[in-house]
């Protein structure tokens, strides 16, 4: 069927079967006016004259029903308005309602599960709650994390640890870490030393006392011997393994020790201890 806007006289073709019910509401792409067409009318036979009737029932009528039409479509407009607007407002209610229904069945699930649970969760439950923990551990992450955090802990007190644990020393071993403080708990005291010439060979003897301060048997392991210049400069060194000697928890041991041909330019002696392996 063909319809006209009594707005603007604009004509538009329209399938029949578009308008399902009696009366469809349409508004002109020309001038944006909405009208009703009807259904039951008869379409217009001659497009020209359907389009003369219009022209003369808008100059007709150019003021009054322009006024009367434009108040009964704000009028239909605003009714319009309201009535989908109050959907909207069912709408929102219906769906605030199933939001609430739904989380009140999720929390009356929750408690019921935490009912069901051991004795040990329930406590570790009520820790999280405290502290504001809610939120699920990743276990795979937190196994890595806490074993870097072992390790670390593990390497910054690694002395302590051989201390307490002597076996460990091995596994730091493995590691290529060391763990273990050579000599430690014995002290030299006494030290003395002296230069002897026989011939054309000049040589150092050390002498003094390893003292065991620990209640500890501890085997003497090698003596490092550093020979220094006034400067504290290094001139030469030597170690000096004393294999097989065992000094007993506060015990006192003599140390006699020699260097070959010491630098001529020597100053200082400086003695420590050395892993024996």
């Amino acid at each position: 069927m063909r319809v006209f806007c009594p707005k603007c006289g604009a004509g538009y073709k329209i399938n029949d079967e578009l308008i399902k019910v009696k009366a469809r509401r349409l508004k002109c792409g020309s001038c944006g006016e909405v009208f009703t067409v009807d259904k039951t009318e008869e379409p217009a036979q001659d497009d020209a004259a359907a389009f003369d009737m219009v022209k003369d029932a808008m100059s007709d009528n150019k003021v009054s029903d322009n006024s009367t039409v434009d108040k009964e479509q704000d009028k239909e407009a605003s009714a319009q308005s309201t009535d989908q607007n109050s959907l909207d407002e069912d709408e929102v209610a219906i769906d605030i309602e199933d939001i609430f229904e739904r989380l009140s069945e999720r929390t009356e699930n929750l408690i019921n599960e935490e009912k069901k649970l051991p004795f040990y969760k329930k406590i570790w439950l009520g820790i999280k709650n405290i502290l504001g923990l809610q939120f699920r551990i990743n276990w795979k992450y937190t196994t890595i994390v806490l074993l870097i955090i072992g390790l670390v802990w593990m390497y910054n007190n690694r002395y302590e640890i051989v201390r307490k644990i002597p076996p460990m020393n091995t596994f730091f071993k493995t590691l290529g870490i060391k763990a273990k403080v050579i000599g430690e708990g014995l002290e030299f005291q006494n030290i003395s030393w002296d230069l002897q010439a026989e011939n054309d060979d000049t040589r150092l003897d050390i002498r003094g006392f390893v003292f065991n301060q620990t209640e500890k048997d501890i085997v003497l392991p090698i003596v490092h011997i550093e020979i220094l210049d006034n400067e504290t400069a290094l001139l030469q060194s030597q170690n000096t393994p004393l294999k097989d000697r065992i000094v007993r928890g506060g015990e006192k041991i003599p140390l006699a020790l020699s260097v070959s041909n010491p630098a001529p330019t020597m100053k200082y002696v400086y003695m420590t201890f050395i892993d024996v392996d």
